[in-house]
């Protein structure tokens, strides 16, 4: 997956320890750029300020990338030690889908992913 162009990809680099994906992260923007349209690589800065946005919100969000015309959320489990273990996405058409900060699929998918993550150890509170 890619880090920079996809819900889960920005998932993991939101929440993945920096220097585990600081390399990966650094190639990538140099290498393929961001989304299919882009002339160039994102600036570092950009993927930052969509880094921040994903924790704010605790969820990733893509709109129309990479692939056009349809969106995705992506939203994290944690295991019992705070480290994310996986991610939940739910992508659909553009058109019909509820890509929303506090839409019903975010809502849906962030009461999913708590309840796989209490299932997996992680009490409530936690820090991130």
């Amino acid at each position: 997956m890619s880090l920079a162009n996809t819900a889960t990809g920005r998932l993991f680099a939101a929440y993945m320890p920096a220097k585990m994906v600081e390399g990966l992260l650094g190639d990538e923007l140099s290498r393929f750029g961001h989304g299919s349209g882009s002339a160039g690589p994102i600036p570092r800065i950009a993927l930052e300020s969509l880094l921040a946005e994903t924790r704010k919100h605790g969820l990733s969000r893509t709109r129309g990338q990479p692939i056009p015309g349809i969106d995705a959320l992506c939203v994290p489990v944690f295991d019992a030690e705070a480290h994310i273990v996986l991610g939940i996405l739910a992508m659909g058409p553009t058109a019909t889908f509820d890509s929303n900060w506090d839409g019903t699929v975010a809502k849906a998918l962030k009461r999913c992913a708590a309840e796989v993550s209490r299932r997996i150890g992680r009490t409530e509170g936690a820090e991130k």
